[in-house]
């Protein structure tokens, strides 16, 4: 593709030129349909409203979008690609408001350069080392994204189910991660980390406004982090998350591994902590745990999840997180409501004191209304 060209789909064929606004790309399927790598683009490229599909290579992670120079895709849909969805190398790229799903080899790879991912949806992935999402080498910042039902397999080792990072800083806020699992195959001490975030080494991650449910592997169903590797975990909820061995749903590779949690929920993991944390590199502070953990403002118990078992973590009125954390400087929470409404809460979402609603739900719906009509001009004084 020649350098600075921007092409569009979504149009039905009868707009005119002055009408250009008036495209929808969901409607109006434009389809790039391969045999080989459906698309390289080229410096300056913008890739909007396509659906990519049905690309194959024997270059690696090339099958759907080769993104080799600096450019945009967004309001696409990249799916049923081998070797890969999307793979950026050597570029500054933004990706926004994009499906990204069934892609075989991973759903998306950023090696040696700069990702912004917004709004993308990146879900059904598989690949053996990052089925959702791949970042070696790069700085990758993922804001109100959703990375679930991604596969990691191998027959030796699985490494990250939804994401897998080395020598990367990676930024996460207001993502969704869940029921990503890292599998195993049969062969005789195989293995799999990292469920939900597998880092090999050398990595800089921090997550805000994060909900990790619902996660599977052997070992580290939540997370699997490495040496010289930091994390750091503000305002998310972890969940539900499951592994099958006596290792920890969060899992250290080491002394030089440290990890920071503040005004978070980690709740109803099997074996919550594991491996080899160094509990001086190891911080909990303002945060919910099943049993109370060493730290300033922590504290334990049932938070009170709306309903957890369909994956609703909202907090319930009476929660003990509401109004239990610290000033972190966050100003919203996932749901994109204002932070801190009376005091700061732990977890991803903030309680909303709703003067209409009734039943104390944190939501103002039919079942409000219909107290509200039941209870009219009705009165307790004379």
């Amino acid at each position: 593709m020649a350098t600075g060209v921007s092409l569009f789909g979504g149009f039905s064929g009868v707009e005119s030129l002055d009408e250009f606004h008036l495209r929808d790309w969901e409607a109006n399927s434009t389809i790039l349909n391969g045999g080989g790598p459906v698309i390289e683009t080229a410096l300056g490229t913008v890739l909007d409203g396509f659906v990519v599909q049905s690309g194959m290579s024997v270059i690696p992670n090339t099958g759907g979008v080769d993104v080799p120079a600096d450019g945009t895709i967004q309001n696409c849909t990249i799916r049923n690609n081998s070797i890969g969805g999307v793979r950026c190398r050597n570029a500054i790229v933004v990706i926004r408001n994009c499906m990204v799903y069934m892609n075989h080899g991973g759903g998306i790879e950023v090696s040696d350069s700069e990702a912004f991912i917004e709004l993308c949806v990146i879900r059904s992935n598989s690949s053996n080392s990052g089925g959702g999402v791949r970042v070696v080498d790069s700085i990758a910042t993922m804001k109100k994204c959703q990375i679930y039902e991604n596969t990691s397999f191998s027959d030796t080792m699985a490494r990250g189910g939804g994401i897998f990072t080395v020598d990367s800083t990676v930024r996460l806020d207001r993502c969704l991660i869940s029921n990503n699992i890292a599998q195993a195959g049969s062969q005789f001490l195989a293995t799999s980390y990292g469920g939900g975030l597998y880092s090999l080494a050398d990595d800089s991650i921090f997550l805000s406004n994060c909900v990790l449910a619902g996660n599977r592997s052997l070992d580290g169903s939540v997370f699997a982090i490495g040496p010289e590797t930091q994390l750091h975990l503000l305002n998310c909820t972890i969940t539900g998350n499951q592994k099958e061995r006596s290792s920890g749903s969060l899992l250290f590779g080491g002394a030089t591994t440290s990890f920071l949690s503040e005004n978070s929920i980690i709740y109803g993991n099997e074996i919550p902590f594991g491996g080899g944390n160094n509990t001086e590199r190891t911080q909990i502070i303002h945060s919910l745990t099943d049993t109370k953990w060493n730290g300033e403002g922590n504290i334990s118990g049932d938070p009170k999840f709306v309903d957890p078992e369909n994956g609703d973590y909202h907090l319930q009125r009476g929660s003990p997180c509401i109004d239990s954390g610290t000033d972190t400087g966050l100003t919203t929470d996932l749901d994109g409501n204002p932070r801190p409404i009376g005091g700061y809460d732990m977890g991803a979402y903030e309680f909303p004191y709703l003067r209409s609603d009734i039943d104390g739900d944190g939501r103002v719906d039919e079942n409000d209304l219909f107290i509200f009509q039941r209870d009219w001009r009705k009165g307790t004084g004379p």
